[in-house]
């Protein structure tokens, strides 16, 4: 018997891109991708897929096994900021929930003109190797994250993850504008999403669920206190009783790691999705989620025969 947790953010589009044969633009983030992004034999166009966030924009471009995300803060950082200070960039870093990591390769670097740092990393597990690219620069007072990631086979880079980071050598930073945006731009969730810990403990298959063969999905709403506790928790769709009365302790057991201020920035009164999928069979099924940008959590108890 084989358990897997899997999680990941599932991303869609809330309004189209303008795009041209000298490249693609992205008004509402301040943006101009220099090139066609293509990706497959085939030659494909990619479309950036963007969102607006309570505090900010996202938006991800989806390269075949690659996939690369830049986020652009809404409220601007304090003038004279320097993102090669180590005090500010540490600052920023804690923003994001992200952990120093020893195995990381950081270095001081530009985009497009603007001082930058980049942290690379490369972490080699069971089956695959990692490969994630993040790098922060400030323009005009407004601090970016750019995020580039793919799983690998070897220790050579994937030509999807060399093509994600051309694409950052082809931006330009050009004038925000606000004034096309559609009204179906709705803002959801937070570029600054806290983090939590999963375990297989709290994220269990339910074993009355498995002796009667129930799988399926449960998503859930559901706000977050001062102290990182899931609050008026409600469900959208279920499976089953039974799995849903799993998602829902599942989710009381986790514990956000909010920062001091979220209460004050009236973070409580937004309101989050999970979709949490139980699977008996085909831990790595490839399904759009039921709820646009959503986190999902899949939960899966493999059997293999001997």
């Amino acid at each position: 018997m084989k358990k897997s947790i899997i999680v990941s953010i599932a991303l869609a589009l809330v309004w189209p891109i303008a795009s041209n044969a000298g490249g693609i633009d992205i008004p509402e983030m301040g943006l101009h991708i220099g090139i066609n992004v293509v990706q497959g034999p085939d030659h494909v166009p990619v479309t950036p897929q963007v969102i607006r966030r309570f505090d900010g924009y996202e938006a991800m471009l989806p390269m075949g096994i690659a996939t690369l995300r830049i986020a652009r803060v809404e409220a601007p950082v304090p003038l004279g900021s320097d993102i090669r200070d180590t005090t500010f960039r540490s600052a920023q870093r804690a923003e994001f929930y992200e952990q120093p990591d020893p195995t990381a390769h950081e270095h001081a670097t530009s985009v497009a003109g603007h001082d930058a740092w980049t942290i690379a990393t490369v972490h080699t597990g069971a089956l695959s190797v990692d490969y994630r690219c993040v790098i922060y620069t400030i323009v005009d007072q407004h601090l970016y994250r750019l995020v580039a990631y793919a799983p690998g086979a070897d220790k050579t880079p994937p030509p999807d993850y060399e093509a994600a980071m051309q694409v950052i050598s082809a931006l330009a930073f050009v004038p925000v504008d606000h004034s096309t945006l559609p009204n179906t731009g709705t803002a959801a969730g937070l570029l600054k999403m806290p983090r939590q810990k999963i375990s297989v403990d709290q994220a269990s298959y339910p074993p009355k669920a498995q002796q009667r063969g129930e799988e399926g999905v449960i998503d859930l709403e559901y706000s977050i206190d001062g102290k990182g506790h899931v609050q008026d928790l409600q469900e959208t769709s279920s499976a089953s009783r039974i799995l849903q009365d799993a998602a829902r302790a599942f989710l009381r057991s986790k514990t956000f790691n909010v920062k001091p201020s979220w209460e004050e920035d009236g973070y409580q009164k937004l309101r989050f999705t999970t979709e949490v999928r139980y699977w008996l069979r085909g831990c790595h099924r490839n399904l759009p989620s039921h709820v646009h940008d959503t986190e999902v959590v899949t939960i899966c108890v493999e059997t293999t025969s001997r």
